[in-house]
């Protein structure tokens, strides 16, 4: 996808937060790999309740912008996206990020 393609999705759509089992708003959840989250698109003013969650898309299609708002630092997603990337797999929950912290994810052979 060209530079121009990404720049505009990104400012079209935008992240708001996370949502409960009943698609409301909430502050926290307990696992963001797990729990599914609304979105705004700006072209039409609608807000939507992702299908799908982070364990499912994984982070590397997510803005840098969405990537804070879903609260994970730039040092935790540039090595989540390392991870995506060595492994061809996602994340799947809080748990396994955490593991693989302390195993050090940029240190880890590849497959």
């Amino acid at each position: 996808m060209p530079r121009i393609e990404r720049r505009s999705i990104e400012n079209e759509t935008r992240v708001i937060g996370w949502v409960d089992d009943a698609g409301n708003l909430v502050d926290d959840v307990p696992d963001r790999f797990q729990a599914q989250y609304m979105f705004v698109d700006e072209r039409i003013g609608k807000t939507f309740v992702s299908g799908c969650t982070l364990a499912e898309k994984g982070l590397a299609t997510t803005s840098i912008r969405d990537v804070v708002t879903f609260g994970f630092s730039t040092d935790e997603w540039l090595d989540i996206l390392e991870w995506e990337k060595r492994n061809g797999t996602y994340i799947q929950s809080e748990d396994e990020l955490n593991d693989l912290f302390a195993l050090e994810i940029r240190d880890l052979p590849s497959p």
